[in-house]
């Protein structure tokens, strides 16, 4: 008995329906998705499989250009929104999510602006792509789960001295690091107050960030080089090699202070 609803045709594998389902919304070509889903799907007589695949493509698409705003927001703001959800809309048609939670989704996304961008753009903002790092790791930070944010210094205290300096020290799986010519530090501080600068000049040093959370929050610190180069080796290093490099010793004495910000939350002895 047919009714005006579509019904799924019997006997089929509920995981080639699934499959063949997701890949049909992914696809650009209409024509292509129909075909793939008559193999599964009885006709209706209200929508054809076309418009009801449509339904979906549409509402799945505009998802990942919210979830993109979302994750890129001081980006959206220096393009525009409408070019930016021109892009966006474009870029969730080349790079379907892959993943079932979309917190995973648009990493690619600033590398793919920057390819978009006319020369006359890119000359404009140049700093894009180390924007769009900077914002990617933020919302990574933000949705980092952590099981442990206190360093176990009473199980380091218990260690021998030779033990202690054969740890490795291992940084808050929330921490990041980015390092840059251009003062994009300034630019989200702007953002921040509501206010983006006219225009964006290279500053005459690199400039190191340190992203991590500050009360489940993430936020944004300046560090010297010295202290980039420690939280980004660290954890590949004993305490010993460490005091042994020259640029990474100067940031020795700094541990404590890292240890307090809970940007060092465990360590390991010997090989990891």
């Amino acid at each position: 008995m047919k009714s005006d609803d579509a019904h799924l045709k019997p006997l089929e594998s509920l995981e080639i329906i699934q499959r063949d389902f997701l890949t049909s919304i992914h696809l650009t070509n209409t024509h292509q998705g129909s075909s793939l889903l008559a193999a599964h799907i009885c006709d209706s007589k209200t929508l054809s499989i076309s418009e009801r695949i449509d339904i979906y493509r549409n509402n799945t698409q505009q998802t990942r250009v919210r979830t993109l705003k979302d994750i890129y927001p001081i980006i959206c703001e220096v393009l525009g929104h409408q070019y930016f959800n021109q892009q966006s809309v474009y870029f969730s048609q080349q790079y379907p999510a892959r993943h079932w939670n979309l917190n995973q989704y648009g990493e690619e996304f600033p590398e793919f602006l920057v390819k978009q961008l006319t020369l006359e753009l890119r000359e404009q903002l140049p700093y894009l792509k180390d924007l769009g790092q900077l914002e990617w790791l933020l919302h990574q930070s933000y949705y980092c789960l952590e099981t442990n944010n206190k360093f176990p210094t009473e199980n380091f205290q218990k260690l021998s001295t030779e033990e202690q300096t054969d740890c490795r020290l291992l940084a808050s799986p929330s921490l990041a690091l980015i390092s840059t010519p251009w003062p994009i530090y300034q630019l989200w501080l702007h953002w921040q107050s509501g206010q983006l600068p006219n225009q964006v000049e290279a500053t005459d040093h690199t400039e190191y960030l340190c992203i991590y959370k500050d009360q489940l929050h993430p936020t944004i610190e300046r560090i010297d080089a010295h202290l980039y180069q420690l939280l980004k080796l660290c954890s590949n290093h004993t305490l010993t090699e460490l005091s042994e490099i020259p640029e990474i010793s100067k940031a020795m004495p700094k541990v404590a202070q890292c240890i307090s910000k809970e940007w060092i939350t465990d360590f390991k002895v010997g090989v990891i």
